[in-house]
């Protein structure tokens, strides 16, 4: 074990251990991860005058990610998002999940990935840490067995990322992401003066159960016309109806267009002139602006709503139930797998216009 890794141990709250390590990225930048939930708990990175912030929300006691919570820094699945009253069917059968949102089943179920203990290890030399999990036949109502190994590393400038490799013995969804909450500021501020681009033309509207209608809707002249870098602030008091069904801001999958790994999304604090990019090989982001936000989080402050904004890389939601949406079936001759990057950077000054490479959206 050389500087770039460090592995610390802890307790849970009723004495469950809890295995953790750091790693350090050649420029500086510094992650933390437990073995509970293959969980990302801190993640500092430089601001414009060089000095480390964590930019993710979560808990100063490991232990406090053993309780509810909504979904911090975690990853998820078998299926992340929602299913639409629980049920789905695979090779003619009809299979029951376990309910999380009323009737319909989210993240995974009450007892899904993001409550786990993951195997944990690390490989110096690559400067990664891998997760290990194994998910059995019937686990909260889904088919078959699945071996899932999670990655994640610091590549040669840097960069976070994290690979996913997911294998069955049977006919499967399978549909995983993380679950960061990120706040470039820091832990003291709110997202609404973060700037905010994703590469889709377009959405999926959601109903009243925060499920998609099964539309696929442009975003042109739409407040979801992110292809131009827009202020969440703006945002959030927009009087779209889907903005307020949300409870006001987002809470909506994002289609990208293209394949293999490519730009999905750009978050800019104008005050720290931190700045994370977000590449990624899955069909759509799941943008979530913390609407619902309440939890008591490190150094005791308490997030709310709009303290966090989540991106989370993946397919579209309750994709079983919807034949025009992709797949999320997966065979035993062909794995999952997902590759998602994550690239940070500080400018010198705040930005006086939107630098979005993509083309400008109406006011």
């Amino acid at each position: 074990m050389n500087n770039d890794i460090h592995r610390f141990t802890g307790s849970g709250p009723h004495g469950e251990a809890i295995e953790g390590l750091q790693l350090t990225a050649p420029n500086g930048t510094v992650a933390k991860f437990i073995d509970r939930g293959a969980t990302l708990t801190h993640l500092f990175v430089a601001d414009r005058d060089g000095t480390l912030d964590d930019i993710v929300l979560g808990y100063d006691d490991p232990a406090q990610y053993f309780g509810p919570h909504p979904h911090v820094g975690c990853i998820v699945g078998r299926c992340a998002n929602r299913i639409r009253d629980s049920r789905m069917m695979v090779d003619g059968a009809t299979f029951m999940l376990v309910p999380t949102h009323g009737p319909h089943h989210l993240h995974g179920g009450p007892h899904g990935f993001h409550t786990q203990r993951w195997d944990i290890d690390a490989d110096a030399m690559q400067r990664s840490v891998r997760f290990t999990l194994d998910s059995p036949h019937g686990d909260q109502g889904y088919p078959g067995n699945v071996h899932v190994t999670a990655t994640y590393a610091f590549t040669a400038d840097s960069a976070l990322r994290l690979e996913i490799v997911a294998r069955c013995d049977r006919v499967t969804p399978i549909n995983l992401t993380a679950h960061h909450y990120f706040n470039l500021a820091g832990a003291t501020a709110d997202i609404t003066d973060h700037m905010v681009c994703i590469a889709a033309d377009h959405y999926l509207p959601m109903d009243t159960d925060f499920l998609p209608t099964g539309t696929i809707a442009p975003v042109d002249d739409t407040i979801f016309d992110l292809r131009c870098a827009r202020r969440l602030g703006e945002c959030l008091i927009s009087n779209h109806p889907q903005i307020r069904l949300a409870g006001g801001g987002f809470d909506h999958h994002f289609v990208l267009g293209g394949t293999g790994l490519r730009f999905c999304a750009r978050v800019d604090d104008p005050t720290s002139g931190r700045q994370m990019s977000i590449l990624t090989d899955q069909p759509g982001v799941q943008f979530y602006t913390g609407n619902s936000l309440d939890t008591v989080g490190k150094g005791r402050l308490r997030q709310r709503a709009h303290g966090g904004l989540c991106l989370e890389t993946q397919a579209f939601p309750n994709a079983i139930n919807e034949p025009a949406f992709p797949s999320v079936l997966v065979h035993p001759e062909l794995p999952y797998r997902s590759v998602t990057e994550w690239r940070f950077d500080a400018a010198s000054k705040a930005p006086t216009q939107s630098r979005s490479p993509l083309r400008r959206s109406p006011s």
